[in-house]
Order: C-alpha cells, then structure tokens, then sequence
C-alpha cells in the first residue's frame, strides 16, 4: 500500500469541513483551520508510517529488479546478513569533500510535516534564482529529518550529482531496504569523525560487531540528531544490541527520550519493551507479543521471544503462521526473514504438514541460497523423526511428502536414505504402488528395491517380483523372493533360473526349502536340498530336518536313518520276488 492514495483519501474525506470554514468564517478562521488540517494530516501521516500502514513506493534510485537482488534472507542460524561486495567509493562523493553534509543540528525543531512546507516554498524561489540544487539539499535533509527517507530518494534522483551523494547514503541507511554502503562510511568516518555514528548504524545493519564500540563513542552524535531521526536510529540499532546483549548501550540510547516521548512513539514503545524484556517486567513480555500482530516490528518480536523460547498461545501461534506464509509470498519482502522463517518451519515441522514446508521453498522471498537451505534442513530433520517414529499418522504424512512431485530434496545427500525408509514404511503400511513410486525416486534404486519385491510377493503380484529380479540380477534378497514366487507358481524352469543366481548361504537355502514345504509342491532341486543338508549349528538341522521329514511324509518316502526291525525285515522280503531257479542241465 502506498502513502499517496491514503493521504488523497484523507484529503477527499476533510475537503467539505475545510470549504465550510471557508464560506462561514473570516479569512483569520479559516487560516486557523487549514492550520489544523495540516497538523492533522502530519499527524495521520506520521502515524500511519509508525504503524506499518503506509509505506513507500520503493527506493527512488533503484530498479524492483535490484531491490528484489538486495533483499535476500540473512543467514537463519545467525541472524546476519550475508556478506556483500562494497561499491567502490568514487574520490569525489562528498564524503570528505566541502562542508560535513550530516550535520543536522540545524533541523533540531523539525517534527511536523506542515515544516517542510516552509522548505519547498524557498526551493521554489531559489529555483526563479538559479540556486535550486542548494536548496534541493536542504529538502532531502529535511525529509531525512522526518523519517521520509523514500522521499527524500525521489527528490535527490532528479538532481545527481556528487554533492548529493552523502544525502541518498544517508536516506537508503536509514530506510532499511537494502544492504547499506559501509564502505562509504568507513571512508567519511576517517575523515569526519562525527561520522562515527552513522558508521556504528551501517555496522549493525551489515552485523558486523564493531558498531558496538563506534557507537559508544560516538553517542554524542546521535544526541545531536532531530527527535525523529534519533527514534529511527533507536528502532534499527536497539534490537540489534538486544540480539546480542548489549543492553548497556541499549539503556544509554533509551535515556535520550522522555517517558512523553516513548509512550507517544509505537517504535519506542517496541525497543523499550525489548531493553526491558529480561528484567522481571511482565508487561515488557505482554507489549513485545502484541507488536507480533505489527509488520514492521513482527520479524525483532518473534526472534526476541524465539531466543527466550517463550511459548505463545496456540490460537495466536495460528493466526501468527498464517500471517507469514503470506509474507512469505511476497515479491520483495522484507529481508530480514530469519526468524520468521524459523517459527514457521518450526510449527509446520511440529505439525507435520509437509505440503507447506515445501511449498514455502517456492515463495519468492525465499529464493535465496540461506533461506533454501534452511527449508531443506528443516524438512529432512522432520522427515527422518516421522518416518523412524511410531506415531502411524506423520509416518503416513512423511511417506505422503516423500512420493510427491517435490524436486526439493534431489540434490540433498540424505534423499536415498529418505527414499528408503519411506519404503520400508509404505512395505509397512502394504502401499504396494507408492513403494514402487519410491523407488522410482531413488538414484541408487536397489536400496529400496528389496521392500518393494518383499510387499510385491505379499500381494502374489509375481510377476512384479521376477521383473525386480532381472532388473537388479545382483541382488540376492530379490534372487530369494523370485526363487519363491516360482515355487508358489509350480514354474520349475524359473526357480531354476533363480537358483543359479543364489548364493548357498544358509538364510537363502532355508528360505527356498521352507517355501517349498509350505507350497507343498516339492520342486525345490536335489541340489539346494543337499546343500541344506550340510549346514551347520542346531537351528538350522532342526529346521532342515523339520522340513526333510515333511518331505519324506508327503511323498511317502522312507526314513534315512529308520531303524529295521524284524517286522520290517519280513515285510521288505516278503515283497521282494523269489529268484528264477535255475535251468536244469541234467539230472540230480
């Protein structure tokens, strides 16, 4: 939302109440009254910028294309900004050439908007003069003095020059849209040094630790600042200081405003509540969740409460969720995304929906290497909890994500480990077409491939088994179950295929001969029986005996090791024929 059409709007809404004075009211009346339309509309603008409501159009000297380059996610596990090549400063840039530009101890009674009235109107009669760019100066300073800094861009861009140069630093520094220049003001700081001020803020910005001491000394510099520009100050540096404890400095920016001040200020309110957060104030906790609800403070609330690990209320923690996966979906949202990020994925992992984590990887403020990488970790993690756990509604969700479209994890080291335990588990589940789904997902597909002929064989879907099997004529597992399926199906010369293919150890014999009993068709070869019979170990003689024995009983076989008693003696040679006597050749 822009500022122009609610400024317009506000102006639609008061235009009858203003011709009303006009017609009713001496001229002094209606003086008076435009008077207090003006303070009135400062005051809607101010707050309206304060609350988050109105914002700009967007830096003045740079394309959406490059805001969009600029505004990447800082690194989520530090919560720094990612290192970027400084411009290279030009030699003249008005960084220690000509008069110190930032100084704004001139604009100290600069508060309203009604004030920059006073400065156009000697920028319109400078330019019957000839001298607009001077006084062109003093309108940027003086937007930069009210916290119009996308204003204060759009009246520096239709006048370049290098004189202008410390203006525009100044205004995107402090407009917290995109990396700042601290290149430029390491270079005025050396030789201005009541520079060091603005050096300090760029730091924290970058992350970089040092403004810490720039700032400590170089405070005197920041007391000089309009009251305006010092409540902007202290609502980008005072959270940085929170975030890594430095609550001292923090206190000494704090004491320049007056209780007036901070209550009157929503960015004073925040930072205050922040400095105040750790100190046994309750209310503190109280305003630092509600500014959750608030945009422009909703990124520094959340990290606050995140790095305290204080809970939040679930329905709050709903409505909070669905707040960001909207920022996330966003062009050329907010760069500072890192915790955000971290709650979200969080909840969402917490949950175990799936489909949303994967769908935050395609949100355009998120195309960026940190926060890619974050979105991976996160749901790798809840992935290899799900599917390893024993909780049967996320193992069902896990094994869902994994056999979906999604290319998220394709080039993810864990994605064949994944792969597999997501087969296993639809194996489980007798998900017989989403295991083979997976399997397809797979680079080194024999890792799962065994489950899938497993869950095949379960269902007698044979022919899947022996398709397996030819396709990974190495895998002995798959060798076993096709030798099985064969036996199931009484098809000797395929078992004897896939007997060739097995090797004698005693699991695979065992399996085959056992197979074989339960089939009750007795096809299994006299060579994977003799090999049984050699085994070792009172198991596996106990087992092959069990089955021998089962054998011997079907086919009415004798027992090898049978004793022959006399009976039996008797029977065997009362069944066998007497010899033919033999031929006579003569007499007795």
């Amino acid at each position: 939302m822009t500022r122009y059409p609610w400024i317009l709007l506000l102006s639609l809404c008061l235009a009858p109440q203003v011709l009303a004075v006009e017609q009713n009211s001496a001229a002094t009346e209606a003086t008076e009254r435009n008077a207090e339309l003006s303070s009135d509309l400062d005051q809607f603008v101010r707050g309206a910028i304060n609350e988050g409501f109105l914002t700009p159009i967007g830096s003045a000297d740079s394309s959406p294309a490059q805001q969009n380059h600029s505004e990447n996610l800082v690194e989520p596990t530090s919560g720094k900004m990612a290192p970027v090549k400084s411009e290279v400063v030009a030699a003249n840039d008005g960084a220690c050439t000509g008069p110190y530009a930032l100084d704004f101890s001139e604009l100290q009674t600069v508060g309203r908007y009604q004030d920059l009235y006073e400065v156009r109107d000697k920028v319109d009669a400078a330019a019957e003069h000839g001298d607009a760019p001077v006084q062109k100066t003093a309108l940027a300073k003086a937007h930069i003095a009210l916290g119009l800094y996308s204003e204060a861009l759009m009246v520096l861009r239709r006048t370049p020059g290098p004189e202008f140069t410390p203006y525009r630093k100044l205004a995107e520094l402090m407009n917290n849209r995109q990396r700042p220049d601290t290149a430029y003001f390491h270079k005025m700081d050396s030789c201005r040094s009541e520079a060091g001020h603005w050096l300090a803020l760029a730091q924290f910005i970058s992350g970089d630790a040092g403004g810490v001491q720039k700032l400590q000394d170089s405070l005197s510099g920041f007391r000089k600042m309009p009251l305006q520009l010092r409540i902007d100050y202290a609502a980008l540096v005072i959270p940085e200081l929170e975030r890594i404890d430095e609550k001292g400095l923090a206190r000494k920016l704090m004491a320049d405003f007056s209780e007036d001040q901070v209550n009157r200020s929503p960015q004073l309110r925040f930072v205050d509540a922040l400095v105040k957060l750790d100190s046994g104030d309750s209310a503190a906790e109280r305003t630092v969740v509600g500014f959750l609800s608030h945009p422009q403070f909703q990124e520094q609330a959340l990290a606050a409460m995140l790095r305290r690990k204080r809970p939040l209320n679930p329905a709050y923690q709903e409505i909070l969720l669905s707040d960001l996966m909207r920022k996330f979906g966003q062009q050329g949202s907010d760069r500072q995304l890192a915790a955000s990020l971290q709650f979200a994925l969080e909840e969402l992992s917490a949950r175990s929906k799936y489909q949303p984590i994967m769908e935050l990887a395609q949100m355009p403020a998120l195309q960026n290497p940190a926060a890619q990488a974050e979105v991976k970790r996160q749901l790798v993690s809840s992935l290899k909890r799900d599917l390893s756990g024993e909780d049967r509604l996320r193992n069902l969700a896990a094994i869902s994500a994994m056999a979906s479209d999604s290319k998220l994890l394709d080039d993810h080291p864990s994605k064949d480990q994944l792969v597999k335990m997501a087969t296993e588990q639809a194996v489980h589940f007798g998900f017989g077409s989403m295991a083979s789904a997976l399997v397809g997902k797979s680079e080194t597909k024999g890792s799962a491939s065994q489950e899938v002929a497993t869950l095949a064989f379960r269902r007698h879907d044979y022919a899947s088994v022996y398709a397996l099997a030819d396709e990974f004529t190495r895998d002995e597992g798959i060798a076993v179950l096709a030798a099985k399926s064969a036996i199931m199906e009484q098809n000797q010369p395929l078992l004897i295929k896939f007997e060739n293919r097995m090797p004698l150890k005693p699991e695979s014999l065992l399996a085959l001969i056992e197979q074989d009993a339960v089939s009750g068709h007795w096809i299994v070869s006299d060579r994977i029986y003799a090999a049984a019979d050699q085994l070792t170990g009172a198991d596996h003689k106990q087992r092959v005996e069990r089955v021998s024995a089962l054998k011997r009983a079907a086919l009415n076989l004798p027992s090898p090791t049978a004793p022959m008693t006399m009976a039996r003696v008797r029977e065997k040679l009362s069944a066998t024929p007497p010899p033919a006597a033999p031929a006579s050749r003569g007499s007795n």
